[in-house]
C-alpha cells in the first residue's frame, strides 16, 4: 500500500510542476510525471530502508518521498528551461 501513496504523490508532484512551470515539448508532462514518480520511489525507499510495506502508512516516508520527487521534477524543469533559451 505505502509504494501506491508514493506513485501518486509522485504523479500529483509531477503534474503541479508541469502546471506551473508550463514547459514547451510534446514530452514535457511526460517527463514531469516519470521525474515526479521516479524521485518519490527512491525517496521513498532512501526513508523506509528498502522495505515497500514495512509499515501500513509511514509519514516520514512520505514526507521524504515528496522530498525527492520535488527535487527531482525541479532539477528536470531546470535543464527544460535551459534548452528553451537556447
Amino acid at each position: 500500500m505505502t509504494i501506491l501513496v508514493w506513485l501518486a504523490i509522485g504523479a500529483a508532484i509531477g503534474a503541479a510542476a508541469a502546471f506551473v512551470h508550463r514547459p514547451t515539448g510534446a514530452w514535457a508532462l511526460i517527463l514531469n510525471l516519470a521525474a515526479g514518480i521516479a524521485g518519490a520511489i527512491g525517496g521513498g525507499f532512501a526513508e523506509g530502508r528498502g522495505a515497500i510495506d514495512a509499515a501500513p502508512f509511514e509519514v516520514n516516508a512520505l514526507i521524504v518521498a515528496a522530498c525527492g520527487a520535488l527535487i527531482l521534477v525541479g532539477t528536470l524543469n531546470l535543464f527544460l528551461r535551459r534548452e528553451d533559451r537556447h
